[in-house]
């Protein structure tokens, strides 16, 4: 689970500090009355170049900052508690830049969630215990300790460090940390400089591997320049662009209509749509910049890379702009967002709560999503309704996904069937995609399933092979599900049932060949059965272990399917 602002508050913080919307603000009342062409000559003299000023003046620091902690853990042979008080120093000095003396509170946060750890070292509840704790201590900076406004400066910082905090506590109930950390360690880890001010969310594991320190990299550097760069064009759109995009930039209606009052009158409905969707697209790329701003400062300090073998990569990601622009779900909305924020919420708050029921974890996933960013109503009211939205379309549908079908495959029936054309397409006519089954004819579902009982049934129609069940959301897309270990399907060929993983066929029987079968998965259970839809019974089930997330999988040679998804789990199963 995500949440839709989850970065409103770092760019609160920034534009406060950095005066880039007082700039778009001024550039609004000089150049709204301009014409195309003096609005084109204005702009780079006018905008472009003071955005990319004041940007600069007032994170150059912190960047420098981030930098000279990596470079300083590259000595050799450094002491770790050394390493931990420069990125502490690095993290106080960058938060007494941004909010000066308020800074304290953030302090006062860290310091009560290292007491509540150490105190409850001999527990295995400090994870709901912490939690209980810091949403305490936010409430009350939320309604007595200082003003609103001061507060809500510090509110991104004071976020990042209790879910750094919370996920720590929850490590070490797990088992995942060993031992409660030293103070130095712990508050290395709250105070990393390339997190501090703008995030994104690190777990305590990846911090300790940013510590030990790998090799400058050309892959490293490719990845701040790229992140920076992003960052700032996102920035311009934000403020350059976006403000303007309607009069100037997509004239539709004219230059000068969304400004003009006697005409805004004459199409008022159509101004203020166009109106909106600017304003839209400025807080998206807002919140883009912030993103790829904290991807920038993030693997500048060291952090935000996965080891694969002897392969280092540099793969930090924290918003998917293009899956939030054209999304193909609300999942996909909240969940591209903020990628970081989401795994915390999904691994700390959602899947903890599962044992109350799927509804009552999505909704108290946003409702602490909603907790942690203050006591707003507006972004509570977003929240909640997402948290609906998102239920509905985690219970009810899935789809299967084009991205990931075979070019012998074509969907069908707003992506919920699929039919297996002889011929084909011709492969070079299809959209390139490293999702795509090359050599096989499988398709995937757009569903991410990682936990709870989930049912859906296929009707089938002239096919007399096909296969059916779940794949590991990364199995190769050089092998047909059921001949690996990633996936686990029951097949049809030669007028038999099999179940199949690892290329090993087990015969089924008591079934024939009826045109609806219904598939039931049990995630934590490790549990895919085929299900009689007819007399409502489990005919076979496929016991293994789901170490990863799966995606309902499809397969046919002739014929064709029609999925059936967001049923309700039959009586008795």
């Amino acid at each position: 689970m995500n949440n839709l602002v989850a970065h409103s508050t770092q760019l609160q913080r920034l534009t406060q500090k950095v005066d880039f919307y007082g700039t778009k603000g001024r550039i609004c009342t000089a150049m709204g009355a301009f014409s195309r062409q003096e609005f084109f000559q204005e702009l780079p003299s006018g905008c472009l170049l003071p955005t990319a000023q004041q940007g600069l003046q007032q994170v150059w620091q912190l960047l420098l900052i981030c930098l000279v902690c990596r470079l300083l853990w590259r000595i050799g042979r450094l002491p770790s508690y050394i390493k931990h008080l420069s990125t502490i120093a690095g993290g106080f000095y960058t938060l007494y830049l941004f909010f000066e003396l308020h800074m304290v509170w953030v302090v006062l946060l860290s310091l009560l969630c290292y007491l509540i750890l150490f105190l409850c070292r001999h527990s295995n509840s400090r994870g709901p215990f912490l939690s209980i704790t810091v949403l305490i201590y936010l409430l009350l900076g939320e309604l007595h300790m200082m003003d609103t406004n001061s507060w809500h400066k510090m509110r991104g910082s004071q976020m990042v460090v209790a879910m750094k905090a919370i996920s720590l506590a929850f490590d070490l109930d797990k088992g995942t940390v060993e031992s409660v950390p030293s103070p130095v360690e712990f508050m290395g880890y709250v105070y990393f400089v390339g997190t501090v001010i703008f995030g994104p969310w690190i777990s305590f594991n990846s911090y300790r591997e940013a510590v030990e320190s790998r090799k400058l990299s050309i892959s490293w550097f490719m990845k701040v320049s790229c992140s920076w760069m992003k960052s700032q064009l996102c920035l311009v759109v934000s403020n350059c662009v976006a403000p303007y995009l309607f009069p100037y930039f997509i004239p539709i209606m004219g230059d000068k209509l969304l400004r003009n009052k006697k005409r805004r009158k004459i199409r008022g409905s159509i101004a203020r749509w166009l109106l909106a969707y600017e304003n839209t697209m400025s807080f998206h790329f807002s919140n883009y910049f912030v993103s790829y701003f904290s991807e920038t400062t993030t693997t500048l300090a060291g952090a935000g890379f996965t080891d694969e073998k002897d392969h280092l990569k540099w793969d930090l990601a924290v918003a998917k702009p293009l899956n939030v622009e054209f999304p193909r779900s609300m999942v996909e909305v909240v969940t591209s967002w903020n990628q970081p924020m989401s795994r915390w919420l999904n691994t700390y708050v959602f899947r903890k709560a599962l044992k109350l029921g799927t509804f009552q974890a999505i909704l108290l996933t946003y409702t602490a999503s909603t907790l942690l960013h203050g006591l707003s109503f507006h972004i509570g009211a977003v929240l909640v309704t997402l948290g609906f939205m998102t239920y509905i379309e985690h219970e009810l549908q899935f789809k299967l996904d084009e991205r990931t079908a075979h070019s012998s495959l074509d969907l069908f029936k707003k992506d919920t069937g699929v039919i297996y054309r002889i011929l084909g397409l011709d492969p070079t006519h299809v959209q390139d995609s490293p999702l795509r089954f090359r050599d096989w004819a499988v398709v995937l579902a757009d569903s991410h399933i990682e936990s709870g009982r989930h049912y859906w049934e296929v009707t089938v129609k002239k096919s007399d092979e096909f296969r059916f069940g779940v794949a590991d959301v990364a199995t190769s897309r050089d092998e047909c599900i059921g001949t690996n270990s990633s996936s686990w399907v029951f097949a049809y060929l030669q007028k038999k049932w099999y179940a199949m993983t690892t290329n090993k066929m087990v015969p089924v029987t008591l079934v024939g060949k009826p045109d609806r079968v219904g598939l039931l998965l049990d995630f934590e259970a490790g549990r895919l059965s085929l299900v009689d839809t007819q007399t409502a019974k489990v005919v076979h089930t496929i016991k293994t272990q789901f170490r990863t997330p799966v995606s309902p999988a499809f397969a046919l040679w002739d014929g064709e399917i029609l999925t059936h998804s967001g049923l309700e789990i039959p009586p008795g199963l």
